[in-house]
C-alpha cells in the first residue's frame, strides 16, 4: 500500500511526459571573435511515438527584421540560407553554433521544431554580444 506522499510522488514522476521544446538558457552572452553555441532540443513525450522532426533557426534583429538562418531534416539534410551568419553558422545535434561572433550577431534566435503529427514547437534565446572579457578595461588602484 502506498502512502499519500508516495502517491503524490508517483503522480509527479509516473505521469506521462508531454512533448516539449527545451532551451535551458533564454539569455546568453557571446564574445566578439569567440564561438557561441545556442541549445534547443525537442523532448518527445512518453506517449508520442513515430514523431518526425525538422529544425529551423531564425534570427530576429533588434530592429525587428526576421531572417531564416538554416533548416535541418534527417531525410533532406541541412540548408544554410543567405544571412550575415552564412559561413559562420552550423547546426550539430540540435545546437546552433556561431563561429567568430560579431557585434551584429546580437539579437533573438528562434528555434522552431516542426513535428508530425504533433505540430510546431518554438522557443527564443536572446544573444547579447560583448567585446572580449578583460580587453579595454582599465583598473586603477
Amino acid at each position: 500500500v502506498l502512502s499519500v506522499p508516495s502517491l503524490r510522488s508517483c503522480e509527479l514522476l509516473c505521469a506521462p511526459r508531454q512533448s516539449m521544446i527545451n532551451t535551458p538558457s533564454h539569455i546568453m552572452t557571446g564574445y566578439v571573435g569567440h564561438d557561441v553555441t545556442l541549445p534547443c532540443s525537442f523532448i518527445q513525450g512518453t506517449n508520442d511515438s513515430n514523431v518526425t522532426q525538422s529544425h529551423q533557426w531564425d534570427f530576429l534583429s533588434p530592429d525587428g527584421n526576421k531572417t531564416l538562418i538554416l533548416v535541418f531534416n534527417k531525410q533532406h539534410g541541412k540548408g544554410v540560407h543567405e544571412s550575415h551568419l552564412k559561413g559562420r553558422v552550423d547546426m550539430d545535434d540540435q545546437l546552433l553554433q556561431i563561429k567568430n561572433v560579431e557585434l551584429s550577431d546580437a539579437g533573438s534566435y528562434i528555434c522552431t521544431i516542426n513535428t508530425y503529427p504533433l505540430g510546431s514547437f518554438h522557443d527564443t534565446t536572446q544573444l547579447h554580444v560583448q567585446s572580449e572579457p578583460g580587453v579595454g578595461n582599465l583598473w586603477l588602484f
